[in-house]
């Protein structure tokens, strides 16, 4: 039970940090990329910063909203 607190705790934590940074750079981001024509450097940072935005926020709800019960796997 309280390993899966502490992974619980840390799955958090990781998600908080990572919007977190997000918040913090968005001024940047808007001031240095959005008001330029799209390159392929940005192309591929807008990729790389939003899909892993999006990807986080798909097993978060996974995680804490589905709910992910034991799963007993008995060998072949």
């Amino acid at each position: 039970m309280a390993d899966a607190f502490i992974s619980t705790n840390l799955q958090i934590s990781g998600f908080v940090v990572l919007y977190w940074d997000y918040f913090l750079t968005l001024p940047d981001e808007i001031q240095y990329l959005w008001r330029r024509p799209i390159s392929f450097g940005a192309g591929r940072f807008f990729i790389n910063r939003y899909l892993s935005c999006i990807a986080n926020v798909l097993v978060f709800s996974y995680l804490f909203f589905e709910g992910h019960s034991t799963v007993n796997v008995t060998p072949l």
